[in-house]
C-alpha cells in the first residue's frame, strides 16, 4: 500500500526511519557477534556471571531481528522497506531535476549533482520491490520466521506438527543477505533523492571492549582482595 505524501519532506522523513532500523540492526548483530567473539566458556570473565551474559547475547538478537523483521514486514498499513518502495514508485515526481535542486539549494555542488540521472526507472523499483515481497524466498522465510517464532510461538510448530521451519529454516546467511541487500536499496534511494547515503557503523562502537576492560580489571582486583583475606585468615 502506498503512504500518501504531501510534501518531499515527507518522503525524506520515511526514508530516515527505515535507515534509523537498518542501522540499528547492523549494529547490534555486529556487537553480538564481537561481544560472543571477545567471551568463551573458558573465559574468567564469563564463568563469573554466565546467567547475566548469555541474556545479554538473547535480548541483542531479538532486538536486531525485530528490526529487521519491521524493515520486511508485509503489512500493508506499515511503514516498510516494501511500502517506502511502493510509495517512492507513486512519486518519482519528487526525484525530479527541478524538485533536487530545490531541496539541496545550500549545497554549493548542487548542479553538478543535479546533472545526474535521479529519477528512478520502472525496472529498477520493480527488482527492488520483489527483493522486499515475499516473492524473495529469503524474506517468506524470515516472515514464517516471524509469524512462527519472533512475534508469535506458533503452536503447531511448539508441538511438532508445523515442519515448515525445520524443512525450510530462517538461516544465519539469510539474516546477511537481507540486511545487506536493504542497505543496498535504502542507500540507492536515498542517494537519488537527497546524494546522501547511511553508514552502517556507529562512532564508539567498540566502546565495549573498554567495557569489558573495566570489567576485568575489577574482577581481577576483587580475587586479589579475596585471596589476600584467605592468606590473612589462614596466617592467623
Amino acid at each position: 500500500m502506498t503512504i500518501d505524501l504531501s510534501k518531499p519532506e515527507e518522503l525524506k522523513r520515511l526514508i530516515n526511519r527505515i535507515a534509523g532500523d537498518l542501522q540499528e540492526a547492523h549494529g547490534l548483530k555486529r556487537l553480538l557477534s564481537e561481544l560472543s567473539g571477545s567471551l568463551d566458556d573458558s573465559d574468567p570473565l564469563f564463568n563469573s556471571f554466565p546467567t547475566y551474559w548469555t541474556l545479554c547475547s538473547l535480548g541483542l538478537r531479538d532486538a536486531y531481528l525485530l528490526r529487521l523483521c519491521r524493515i520486511f514486514d508485509q503489512e500493508k498499513n506499515s511503514l516498510s522497506l516494501r511500502t517506502l518502495l511502493l510509495t517512492i514508485r507513486d512519486n518519482f515526481w519528487m526525484f525530479e531535476q527541478a524538485e533536487f535542486e530545490e531541496r539541496l539549494k545550500d549545497n554549493k555542488f548542487v548542479k553538478s549533482l543535479a546533472s545526474i540521472a535521479r529519477v528512478p526507472t520502472e525496472k529498477a523499483i520493480s527488482d527492488d520491490l520483489d527483493f522486499a515481497s515475499i516473492k524473495n524466498p529469503t524474506v517468506k522465510r524470515l516472515v514464517q520466521w516471524r509469524n512462527n517464532i519472533g512475534a508469535h510461538l506458533g503452536a503447531k510448530a511448539v508441538l511438532g506438527r508445523a515442519n515448515v521451519l525445520e524443512e525450510d529454516p530462517f538461516t544465519a546467511a539469510d539474516i546477511e543477505e537481507l540486511l545487506e541487500g536493504a542497505r543496498n536499496v535504502v542507500n540507492q534511494y536515498s542517494n537519488l533523492f537527497s546524494a546522501s547515503t547511511f553508514s552502517m557503523r556507529f562512532v564508539g562502537q567498540d566502546d565495549f571492549q573498554s567495557l569489558l576492560a573495566i570489567i576485568r580489571r575489577g574482577l581481577n582486583q576483587y580475587e586479589r582482595e579475596i585471596d589476600e583475606e584467605v592468606e590473612s585468615a589462614e596466617l592467623q
